[in-house]
């Protein structure tokens, strides 16, 4: 795939998700249990979207955009470019602030 230059583009690998996920909650400052519930579903749904073995579903990336404005190119592909401009500059800067 050839990128236009100037392309913030950045596509980590499958099954990363689940990392993405938790992020993002942590992000919008909800407990596990608080952001299940935002989003509709079960606490032990969301567990299991985090630590069960086949991670993040369709229907709950849906939700995740509809409630969070979240894109399903970042929540599965890690894709930057269509984030929000500050969750994108916090998702970049996630590392910094983890050595800080």
């Amino acid at each position: 795939m050839r990128l236009a230059a100037g392309t913030h583009t950045h596509i980590m690998k499958r099954g990363m998700e689940k990392d993405r996920l938790e992020w993002l909650r942590r992000y919008y400052g909800k407990s596990q249990k608080e952001f299940a519930y935002s989003l509709g579903v079960s606490p032990t749904t969301y567990n299991n979207w985090v630590r069960g073995p086949n991670g993040l579903t369709l229907d709950g990336a849906r939700r995740i955009k509809e409630r969070y404005q979240i894109s399903l190119d970042f929540l599965f592909f890690g894709d930057v470019d269509s984030l929000p401009c500050r969750i994108r500059m916090a998702w970049e800067t996630r590392l910094e602030d983890a050595n800080c």
